[in-house]
């Protein structure tokens, strides 16, 4: 029985992809040909009974992942109880060094994955975790690592983009800065600690992830800041959110600015820049 029968009889769906080779629905980059299959994201391909080996450990680590809770609490949350129900894996060797190649320091990532913050889903993608007050996850945003992947990002069924991934500060009342991607977030983390070298967690880092500003201006009420710092992108929509966000809190009691960049549209770019010149 051919490899494609096997899935089809499985209930996997598949798409062509032209020239007899065909996807599984849901599994960005991994291709279908014959009785063997290659996964871009991954990086390895293999025959028939490799695949079917590593789809059903996918699918029983679904029906068992446990969400792990913020840093601090000793609460699980599992997939019954969580608005947000897929599973994150630790990141995979072609995710990390794809980080670091973005200028991602590697002791960040790994504080990040300790903490429930980072991970990588079954389908090849960075997924950024946001939680709410109780501990409860959120918000999942997911960002493509590779050229292979045609969805570049999306967020997980379900999620609330009130509750983006954010980069929580060490101490309650700090500075907050915000910007629009979690790997913007992960530069200024850098950035912040090749400056003052204190590490990664001094400022409240929110993600915007395409928001509208009132989720913003209420996430920065709760958190109650000593200053906003603005490091939006330099394009059409990045500065369009920074005018509204001037708008906003410039009459207000904390100060806000913006951070101008050098080198580039975004924190990464500013980031990657740095590291250049250094």
């Amino acid at each position: 029985m051919s490899l494609i029968n096997q899935l089809l009889e499985r209930g996997y769906k598949l798409q062509s992809e032209g020239s007899q080779n065909y996807r599984i629905v849901g599994y960005a980059g991994l291709i279908i040909k014959g009785n063997y299959w290659y996964s871009h994201s991954m990086g390895k391909g293999g025959n028939a009974t490799t695949l079917l080996e590593m789809l059903k450990k996918v699918s029983d680590l679904r029906g068992s992942v446990k969400y792990p809770s913020i840093p601090g609490t000793h609460h699980y949350i599992t997939q019954n109880h969580c608005t947000v129900a897929d599973p994150i894996y630790k990141l995979s060797t072609q995710a990390r060094n794809y980080l670091i190649y973005r200028g991602i320091q590697s002791q960040l990532l790994d504080q990040l994955e300790q903490k429930k913050l980072l991970g990588e889903n079954n389908r090849g993608y960075l997924s950024f975790i946001g939680y709410d007050d109780s501990g409860q996850v959120r918000c999942v945003s997911h960002r493509a690592y590779s050229k292979f992947m045609r969805v570049k990002s999306f967020e997980s069924k379900g999620s609330d983009k009130r509750f983006c991934f954010s980069i929580p500060a060490i101490q309650e009342s700090s500075k907050c800065i915000i910007v629009e991607g979690p790997i913007d977030a992960l530069s200024i983390a850098c950035m912040e600690n090749l400056k003052y070298n204190k590490g990664y967690f001094n400022s409240h880092i929110l993600t915007s992830c395409g928001s509208n500003t009132s989720h913003l201006t209420t996430r920065l009420r709760q958190l109650r800041p000593t200053a906003i710092y603005l490091a939006l992108d330099t394009d059409e929509v990045g500065q369009s959110i920074t005018e509204r966000l001037l708008q906003q809190f410039r009459n207000g009691s904390t100060p806000i600015s913006v951070i101008i960049g050098v080198g580039g549209k975004d924190p990464n770019d500013w980031l990657m820049e740095r590291l250049k010149s250094s």
